[in-house]
């Protein structure tokens, strides 16, 4: 399948010149599979980001005695944001998986019909 741009419904500020007309799976393929890839760079940071957040707070609570409400907050959004990372970069990584496999099924069907 073929997604296409229908370029009769592109703004002003978005010169027709400056898209090609069609996409293919190959195109979609890439730009999931990119996407994909910088979510799992992004969780990869984030995750790291925790480590060191709960380091601070181990030698925090050593040093000074801080209670574990005053990072409660800030667990709780790298939770949210853990999440809504993993499930974005499950969602990308099987759009690229689907039209990765429509892209190789298109390059062997133009093989088979090429003499």
């Amino acid at each position: 399948m073929n997604a296409k741009i229908n370029l009769e419904n592109l703004t002003p500020a978005q010169p027709r010149s400056a898209f090609p007309k069609e996409y293919d799976a190959g195109h979609l393929h890439d730009a999931y599979a990119l996407a994909a890839s910088d979510l799992n760079w992004a969780s990869y940071a984030l995750a790291d980001l925790r480590c060191k957040l709960d380091n601070l707070q181990s030698n925090l609570q050593k040093e000074h005695k801080i209670h574990d409400l005053y990072f409660e907050e800030l667990k709780t959004f790298f939770g949210m944001y853990e999440y809504l990372i993993d499930e974005r970069h499950a969602i990308q990584s099987d759009e690229a998986e689907r039209y990765g496999k429509e892209w190789e099924a298109l390059k062997a069907n133009a093989q088979k019909q090429t003499p």
